[in-house]
């Protein structure tokens, strides 16, 4: 009869794996019964995300690398702002909820609020006080 040998040096490498991150993102937002659609666009913003970011882990990543994604998606793909939020959304579930880290200050990005609609290279301060009708706060 023969013995099987279990060589422990291997043995310990073979506990399963860690499910990969957007597999673990799933699962949290299945966990919680969001939508379909939630969990598709929450996918879809943290790739972006991790390409933005040459395809860097989110763990080794923070408030810098979130706040230039966020304000590349407000000033250079001049997204909307529902947009912008649907990203910070998506982030801030990653982080707080599957990463579970600490989300209290860890961003901080200016949305891009205008309320004269110039585009920002035109920013209201170069049309050196023209202000149409359609402009107005009065009328």
């Amino acid at each position: 009869m023969m013995r099987q040998v279990i060589d422990n040096k291997h043995h310990s490498l073979m506990q399963p794996a860690k499910p990969k991150l957007l597999d673990q993102v799933r699962a949290a937002i299945r966990c919680r019964h969001y939508s379909r659609r939630t969990e598709d666009t929450y996918i879809h913003w943290i790739k972006r995300f991790i390409f933005f970011n040459n395809k860097r882990h989110p763990e080794q990543m923070g408030e810098t690398e979130i706040t230039e994604f966020l304000n590349h998606l407000a000033v250079e793909r001049n997204v909307a702002a529902a947009t912008q939020n649907q990203a910070l959304s998506a982030l801030l579930f990653l982080y707080r909820d599957v990463l579970e880290k600490n989300s209290r200050g860890l961003i901080k990005y200016s949305m891009r609020r205008n309320r004269f609609g110039f585009p920002p290279c035109f920013p209201p301060a170069k049309f050196n006080g023209y202000s149409p009708g359609w402009m107005d706060q009065n009328g």
